[in-house]
């Protein structure tokens, strides 16, 4: 797959299909970050849609060294990426 290729396999992923599926980002990670604290934190707040967005392109690099040719944990690492630097202006999501 060409560079151009996962690039727009990127930008499907992340402007389509799984916003269709879970919602705009920033809500879905915010909702995710609530989880995440309420089950590590007992609620108080210290988790930002950030970390998850982040912590989730981490967990693709894990799963990269697991299976390095899987094409798919390459565009999801990049999205959560890119995701991630759509947040930086968001002051919510320091």
């Amino acid at each position: 797959m060409t560079r151009e290729e996962l690039i727009e396999n990127v930008k499907k992923c992340i402007l389509n299909d799984r916003q269709n599926t879970y919602g705009k980002p920033e809500d879905n990670f915010q909702r995710i970050a609530d989880f995440w604290n309420i089950y590590l934190h007992n609620g108080d707040a210290v988790i930002t849609k950030n970390d998850v967005a982040v912590m989730m392109s981490l967990l693709k690099v894990a799963r990269i060294m697991s299976s390095p040719k899987h094409i798919d944990n390459y565009i999801d690492g990049a999205g959560y990426l890119t995701i991630a630097g759509s947040f930086i202006d968001d002051t919510s999501s320091k």
